[in-house]
């Protein structure tokens, strides 16, 4: 294979686009706007993976027991199992271009507790990883595109693909800047443009995904999977313009969950979940939230209670999250409640690949993967470097 056209520029998109233009292809790289403006850039909260030095009892086994429980039994054990036994690999080499991880006084990696997860195996880069991220990637593309082996087309937007007798060939593309269509032919497309929030109004990401590309390929005769699973975040604060995400770093660091109950302050998530509390995985907690704004007993209102944080650990670490919440909300988190309530925030959903059913090679550090009914669904095949 010599040539890869990606759609789209985030943190996938790169990644992909990086690894591919690694072993020698190359790689066109569409997005209608900067990297530096993608939704990957608002993560926030941290990546699980269980690495030397993580706290005693912590494995593999249950990093994988953990998201396989959080997903209430339905995700793929295969596909969870294979994320979670190289999670400590991917860390690794997005250190290794650039991401900046936080770290301790000794320069030992600093975890930190996370929805869902019985141990601390949470890596972050303070409250700002998706950016950190971001900017590695931007870097290493930036250094292959000079190579000549990475071509980035900006204001460049995925009009429709290319399939003739059941194969795909390419896409046709919207230039913004030239006002036009034009063909792009490729050995393999890949899609990397997010979710749907356009969709859904006031949502915690960006715009900028509208679905239209998932749209348009199930128009053309892909399938597609799992678009009931919308999830949500418990923790969102209302704006003018959006939802605000305060991100689950800020209840792995000890933030609390409170209502007003017959007047009263009640930690609802420690009395209803006493394993787990605030830290259950995110659906249960929203689904909680829901139900206490419901209860007549309570004002209609869920806060979330910073102010047992350590000073320390808001200028180290959470020092974003309080800029936003004096810039947006007036309130200063270490002195006052937030008030908050569940928003949309990721489709789980997307374009059906059933590597189960496929023909998969894996030969010299790539993972070909050979789609059946390719007569149906446009796409002839995947290519993963890993």
């Amino acid at each position: 294979m010599k040539d890869v056209l990606i759609i789209g520029s985030g943190i996938s998109g790169m990644a992909c686009a990086v690894r591919s233009a690694a072993l020698g292809v190359h790689v066109t790289l569409v997005s209608p706007f900067p990297s530096e403006r993608s939704q990957s850039v608002m993560a926030a909260g941290g990546i699980n993976a269980v690495l030397p030095g993580n706290e005693e009892g912590d494995s593999v086994l249950s990093h994988v027991e953990d998201t396989l429980r959080g997903g209430c039994g339905l995700g793929g054990e295969k596909a969870v199992k294979g994320l979670c036994e190289h999670s400590g690999e991917i860390l690794r080499w997005l250190e290794s271009i650039g991401t900046v991880f936080s770290v301790d006084d000794r320069g030992r990696p600093l975890r930190r507790a996370f929805g869902g997860q019985t141990h601390k195996r949470t890596y972050y880069c303070g409250a700002s990883t998706g950016k950190q991220i971001v900017s590695a990637l931007v870097m290493e593309a930036r250094r292959f595109e000079a190579a000549g082996l990475i071509e980035r087309r900006l204001w460049c937007c995925f009009h429709s693909a290319l399939i003739r007798d059941g194969v795909c060939h390419g896409a046709m593309l919207f230039d913004e800047s030239r006002g036009g269509l034009e063909a792009a032919y490729a050995d393999a497309v890949v899609i990397a443009t997010g979710g749907q929030n356009a969709l859904f109004g006031k949502t915690t990401g960006s715009t900028q995904c509208d679905g239209y590309a998932a749209g348009k390929l199930f128009m053309q005769g892909a399938e597609l999977k799992n678009l009931e699973f919308i999830q949500y975040h418990p923790t969102t604060m209302e704006t003018p313009q959006k939802r605000m995400l305060i991100s689950e770093a800020a209840r792995g660091e000890g933030g609390r969950l409170c209502a007003l109950r017959d007047g009263k302050p009640w930690y609802f998530m420690e009395e209803l979940h006493p394993t787990l509390g605030n830290l259950m995985p995110r659906d249960v907690v929203s689904r909680e939230e829901a139900r206490v704004l419901a209860d007549p007993s309570c004002t209609g209102q869920v806060w979330l209670d910073l102010r047992g944080i350590r000073r320390d650990v808001w200028r180290s670490r959470l020092s974003d999250l309080r800029e936003e919440c004096q810039h947006y909300l007036g309130i200063d988190p270490v002195r006052e409640p937030v008030p908050v309530e569940p928003g949309i925030h990721y489709s789980m959903g997307g374009i059906r690949v059933d590597a189960d059913k496929a023909n998969a090679k894996f030969t010299n550090g790539i993972l070909r993967i050979e789609l059946p009914k390719a007569e149906k669904t446009g796409i002839r095949h995947i290519t993963i470097q890993g």
